[in-house]
């Protein structure tokens, strides 16, 4: 027996489907057309917020790039930072050496650093270093540049964490020099090694996080070289992540522009 033949002809209900699809379809692209559906109105409503969202935005962060750059022409300015400087004062500096390079590089590369910087701690530091090389009429230099990059970029944890690295280094070496640097390395829980005939350790309170990061900064900004040397006594240390070689001329440059003074 024979099949029966299927039919070509589509069921009833089907051909109801299809056309309640279609019909969404045509709403649906109707309704994105218009922005009638919520998705669609709330981006309407958003595109329609965006210009006064992005005037606040921008005023709030000009705000803050003046207060920040208020704060650091006062520690360039003035011997304690306690002095608020005006826009006037800082015009009358402009005007009265608009023609000297090592003023307008100095105050480029402050405000590159001021425009990174997500915190404050690290101004007062950056308008002491500004300070030495206007006082000295210097252009920006090697060190200017990399001390520059790194209060960019560090943390107040990791200033803290340099300033005992500084301390704990002078202390503990002679000036001999320009030249002199020293092999400085730093090991867990929160300890400081000074490789020099004798041997010096110390217990830090900063945290071996924030210090092995200063370690890498200092390095990656050319303010450090590797911690590869040989000793005086015929030692020879290899280099490693948590070491460094670091100049005591650069050292007491840091410190002093770390150094804490209240107004």
């Amino acid at each position: 027996m024979s099949k029966p033949q299927e039919s070509s002809t589509p069921s009833k209900a089907a051909s109801i489907a299809a056309e309640a699809a279609t019909q969404a379809a045509v709403a649906g692209t109707a309704a994105l057309a218009t922005g009638s559906t919520p998705t669609a109105a709330a981006i309407q409503a958003g595109a329609a917020a965006l210009p006064g969202l992005i005037t606040r935005v921008t005023s709030m962060v000009n705000e803050w790039r003046g207060k920040k750059t208020r704060q650091w022409l006062a520690w360039t300015l003035t011997s304690d930072g306690a002095a608020e400087v005006s826009e006037e004062q800082f015009a009358s500096f402009i005007e009265e050496n608009a023609e000297e390079p090592w003023v307008l590089e100095t105050i480029a590369e402050s405000m590159r650093a001021l425009d990174e910087m997500v915190g404050d701690s690290a101004i007062a530091p950056l308008g002491r270093l500004s300070r030495e090389y206007l006082a000295n009429k210097k252009r920006p230099d090697r060190f200017y540049r990399g001390f520059r990059r790194f209060l960019a970029d560090c943390s107040s944890e990791e200033l803290l964490a340099l300033q005992e690295l500084c301390r704990f280094f002078l202390a503990n070496t002679r000036d001999g020099g320009e030249e002199d640097s020293y092999r400085i390395s730093c090991s867990e829980p929160n300890k400081l090694n000074l490789h020099v005939e004798p041997f010096k350790s110390e217990e830090t309170a900063a945290l071996y996080a924030d210090m092995a990061r200063v370690f890498r900064s200092l390095r990656a900004n050319e303010l450090a070289d590797e911690g590869a040397s040989r000793t005086k006594g015929g030692a020879f240390y290899q280099s490693g992540p948590h070491a460094l070689q670091l100049s005591r001329a650069y050292a007491a440059r840091m410190a002093g522009c770390l150094r804490e003074r209240r107004p």
